[in-house]
């Protein structure tokens, strides 16, 4: 009996599952179950033994708990949302700044474009925890004495002095105190936008400079509506990122693992998940509304 042969459409498949089925091994072991185990936890009450785990059915009773009985879950959770939706927009505005500034033709293209991606390398917590830490630059910024000798005026001191709305001033020096962490956490968003940039037809501008365009009428018609998606795809890494570094929650729900409170961190942790999702769609169908994404 001859052996039926697959055809090239069932080889192409095939070949795709292989590929992809380590990633979906990992996933159900590494996610997937562990999600559903953790929506069965979030329910439950825990009690661990020397191998064993015993749960008792308590229904909301965890989820109630952030609300009635954490004084800490509200204030955590709405400042790690406000530090991400701050931080988004500048971080993504830098990374678009710099990168068009390192896409130009200039001598030591390639030192600069390492000297920006190199935090990405090298980066760690003690590393930026020291650095952070910097005498002279907290005395710059805050305004006290470093000496007997020398007093610093606080950058929020001189914008106030020039009129400046103190919420506007409020703002521009919390991003100045976070300029360092700027810089250091843009690395790839830089590299990102760089090959979108280098990606977009040259006959573009060529066409545009024909017909008259400046070089502002260009970046607005024809570089901006060009890297579209990788403005999505930074937005959406830098949102997804700055939740979970730029506040103290994922923090709190590994202070409740490390406490062996399993149901607890579960239920903060589903509702993280629901309520982050929720952000990313929303910045998803308002971002998209801005820019092409095809």
């Amino acid at each position: 009996m001859a052996k039926r042969r697959l055809s090239y459409e069932k080889k192409k498949s095939a070949y795709g599952y292989i590929f992809i089925s380590l990633w979906l091994i990992g996933f159900v072991a590494l996610f997937l179950v562990p999600f559903i185990n953790a929506i069965i936890y979030s329910f439950n009450e825990l009690d661990i033994e020397p191998g064993q785990l015993h749960m008792t059915y308590v229904g909301w009773e965890n989820y109630l708990r952030a609300f009635t009985q954490d004084a800490d879950f509200l204030p955590v959770f709405t400042g790690t949302l406000t530090a991400a939706v701050v931080q988004t927009p500048v971080t993504v505005l830098f990374s678009l700044f710099v990168a068009i500034l390192l896409n130009a033709n200039f001598r030591g293209q390639g030192i600069a474009r390492a000297i920006f991606f190199l935090p990405v390398v090298i980066m760690s917590g003690p590393v930026v925890a020291v650095m952070n830490y910097d005498v002279f630059f907290n005395t710059l910024v805050s305004g006290d004495r470093a000496s007997a000798m020398l007093t610093i005026t606080s950058t929020q001191d001189i914008l106030q002095t020039l009129g400046v709305n103190p919420l506007i001033a409020d703002y521009i020096v919390n991003i100045t105190n976070q300029l360092f962490n700027l810089s250091w956490s843009s690395g790839i968003q830089i590299l990102i936008f760089i090959a979108g940039l280098q990606g977009i037809p040259t006959t573009y501008y060529e066409v545009a400079q024909i017909e008259g365009a400046t070089g502002w009428e260009i970046f607005w018609k024809v570089t901006l509506p060009s890297i579209g998606p990788m403005i999505l795809v930074n937005v959406f890494y830098t949102l997804y990122d700055g939740l979970l570094t730029g506040g103290e929650m994922f923090g709190k729900i590994s202070h409740h693992l490390g406490n062996l409170e399993f149901a607890y961190a579960s239920a903060l942790s589903l509702m993280c998940f629901i309520v982050w999702g929720l952000l990313i769609a929303i910045v998803y169908k308002i971002v998209s509304s801005w820019v092409s994404v095809k």
